[in-house]
């Protein structure tokens, strides 16, 4: 008697729910409502891991086939249910039904191990613990046949379903192995993620500082040459104060266009007037120091220099312009551009002072003129003799 207490009670704990009220074995199993709802809960188990690897294979699930197999066996489930209640109730034999509930998900859990058996990382885990389950459920399965002919061969074979839950507990440790590398990749990544922000927010704020050093601070130094020439000449009855201020006014309005164009980075994104640009602000600063301006430039365009070449160009012609006209002292300036087949070489010469290169000291101007280059695939060349005066060339490389 004792025996059979200790294997009823052993078949009780692994075959079905302890229920922790006292309740005998025989009122559960034996009464008319224990077929539905034991079938309901197997159908419900089956249901929530179907949505599960739904989940967890989002991508796969995408795929035309296995979204095909995932809507069928969602359809089938309880269509599966009302075939067996219907039996259970005109007492046919449901084992067909039973048995095929436990493979349901079997075609749909084929095709997810089938799409993912490559798989590397993490990923890796659900799918071990998807094998696992699977081979668990279908010795499950055979074993239950087994029991239900009355088979003993083995001691195992009175707890058939001791097979699936040791599947569902390997797969539950798999998956929580799973969660746990996929919380620290996902930590690594934002990590990650956040370093390279900070390094785009710096890259920004360099190439903000640049533009507004280059570009905007040569137009500063026009509208100051303008001030100065309106101070100089503000009693001069030949000379045109309102005309000046005007000027200083649109100049300061496109200035702050510049800046908005800076700070959204759509200049790099337009066709740039490079020409137009260049001789445009060359002329104005040679007019207020009574420069010779020699503009020589081919009308054709440079053939292969993108938009965001061309800005750049303009910064740096403008850069060097600025420096001549302000430090050089020269009467003559000269800009002109030469295209071979695969460089295109822009000079400004000037026939100014000149200095001893190797001993200079140079500031802010030229290092953005020779960082601007190297991001365009130039490179800046400065040739100075205090007799001649000085040549700045920029050569780009196809």
């Amino acid at each position: 008697m004792p025996d059979d207490i200790y294997n009823y009670s052993l078949y009780f704990f692994l075959n079905a729910p302890d229920t922790f009220f006292n309740i005998e074995p025989v009122l559960i199993f034996e009464s008319s409502w224990y077929p539905y709802v034991n079938f309901a809960m197997l159908l419900s188990l089956m249901l929530l891991y179907l949505m599960f690897l739904r989940e967890v294979f989002l991508e796969t699930s995408r795929r035309k086939e296995v979204a095909f197999i995932f809507k069928y066996t969602l359809i089938s489930i309880p269509l599966l249910y009302v075939s067996f209640a219907v039996c259970v109730f005109l007492q046919y034999s449901n084992d067909v039904i039973f048995y095929t509930a436990h493979l349901i998900n079997g075609p749909f859990c084929a095709l997810l191990i089938y799409h993912n058996w490559n798989t590397k990382g993490n990923l890796r885990l659900v799918i071990y613990g998807l094998m696992v389950t699977f081979v668990c459920v279908v010795i499950t399965m055979l074993m239950t046949i087994r029991y239900n002919q009355g088979l003993y061969a083995h001691y195992i074979d009175k707890y058939p379903l001791l097979y699936i839950r040791i599947g569902m507990f390997i797969d539950i440790l798999l998956f929580q192995l799973f969660l746990m590398r996929h919380w620290v990749s996902q930590e690594k990544e934002l990590a990650t993620q956040e370093i390279k922000n900070q390094l785009a927010i710096a890259q920004f704020k360099n190439n903000v500082n640049h533009a507004l050093h280059d570009d905007i601070g040569t137009n500063l130094s026009k509208i100051n040459l303008r001030s100065y020439m309106a101070l100089q000449k503000f009693y001069d009855p030949g000379y045109n104060v309102q005309e000046s201020l005007h000027s200083i006014q649109t100049e300061v309005q496109t200035m702050i266009e510049k800046i908005k164009n800076i700070l959204s980075d759509e200049q790099t994104l337009k066709e740039i007037p490079w020409k137009e640009e260049v001789y445009k602000y060359a002329q104005e600063m040679c007019e207020f120091k009574n420069i010779n301006l020699i503009f020589n430039c081919p009308e054709n365009e440079p053939n292969f220099l993108t938009h965001h070449q061309k800005y750049q160009v303009v910064l740096i012609l403008k850069e060097a312009i600025n420096n001549a006209v302000k430090y050089s002292g020269c009467t003559n300036l000269q800009i002109s551009y030469m295209q071979g087949v695969k460089k295109i070489t822009f000079k400004i010469s000037d026939n100014g002072t000149g200095f001893d290169v190797p001993l200079a000291t140079f500031g802010n101007g030229l290092k953005n003129m020779k960082t601007r280059a190297a991001n365009i695939n130039g490179e800046i060349q400065i040739k100075s003799d205090k007799k001649t005066g000085t040549q700045i060339s920029l050569t780009i490389v196809s």
